[in-house]
């Protein structure tokens, strides 16, 4: 599926991942590959309907800012 390539950066980066629990002081549990991987359910549990769903996470969040 995935080109040699690919494989070949996906081993490199995981040499950096011990440097990245030292460095950053977080458990190896709390290093995901997807910065946004977390906020996926928050997000979606804003969106009520699948029209304009940027516009109503923005309104959400500004709710709650409130």
């Amino acid at each position: 599926l995935y080109g040699e390539s690919s494989q070949v950066l996906s081993m490199h980066n995981l040499i950096h991942v011990a440097d990245d629990v030292i460095n950053h002081n977080i458990p190896l549990r709390g290093i995901s590959a997807f910065w946004g991987e977390s906020y996926i359910g928050f997000f979606k549990k804003l969106v009520k309907s699948p029209n304009k769903p940027l516009t109503q996470i923005v309104n959400r969040l500004s709710e709650l800012k409130s």
